[in-house]
């Protein structure tokens, strides 16, 4: 991504959350009644904000801070219980600023999903990443062109040495896939070494650390500094 944008100042990540959308327990997300007993709530935060955290830190690492807002924006006020909003913006020791949104109350045929900016471009991407959707298809993990997202769905903005913005090709890459996690994973359990397991528990432990950062940010109306 540094290669395509150069020093990436901001970045956005964005998921539409759906009312009463059934949550499968097997993608690790909350079953419908476990949302209801759970003492937070953060329906939005814990269940498909996890996984835009977890990859604004893949993607860019541990913030220095982290301001959050949980709202219910049908209602006008903060919600701490069961938001149809969740906004954190996460700020790093070089001025980055990555930005994790999750609403309800997003009406878009194609809904934004990342939104690179850095000083030698931008890169732009539409939809969700298409493996689930071409397993339900009954497509197989080792065909040819499973995972890779349809070229339209992905816009690459370049600038050249004159400061003039152009669209430029995007890479045709091949995709890392769920092949690629559960190689390492397997690795792991015939190794038996901490070192191969491809999710560390620090890593683990520094995604929850910004998870609760958010919703203590919200609380407090102040910025969470680690």
């Amino acid at each position: 991504m540094g290669a395509l944008c150069g020093a990436v100042a901001s970045a956005d990540l964005r998921c539409r959350a759906l009312a009463g959308q059934p949550r499968r327990r097997e993608h690790g997300r909350l079953p419908p009644a476990a949302r209801r007993q759970s003492p937070h709530g953060l329906v939005g935060q814990c269940d498909l904000g996890t996984h835009l955290i977890d990859q604004a830190y893949v993607l860019f690492g541990m913030p220095q801070s982290v301001h959050g807002r949980l709202l219910s924006q049908r209602a006008g006020k903060p919600d701490f219980v069961n938001p149809d909003a969740v906004a954190a913006e996460l700020t790093y020791p070089d001025g980055k600023l990555v930005h994790v949104r999750i609403s309800q109350l997003s009406a878009e045929v194609d809904q934004l999903r990342f939104w690179v900016r850095g000083d030698k471009g931008s890169f732009h991407k539409i939809g969700l990443d298409p493996q689930e959707d071409q397993l339900k298809a009954g497509d197989k993990p080792t065909i040819e062109g499973f995972g890779k997202d349809k070229p339209e769905s992905m816009r690459l903005t370049v600038v050249d040495a004159d400061g003039k913005s152009s669209i430029a090709p995007v890479p045709d890459l091949k995709p890392e896939t769920y092949i690629t996690f559960y190689h390492a994973f397997g690795k792991a359990v015939e190794t038996g070494k901490e070192e191969d397991v491809p999710v560390k528990a620090t890593e683990a432990r520094d995604v929850l650390r910004i998870i609760e950062a958010v919703l203590e940010s919200a609380k407090s109306g102040k910025d969470v500094t680690f």
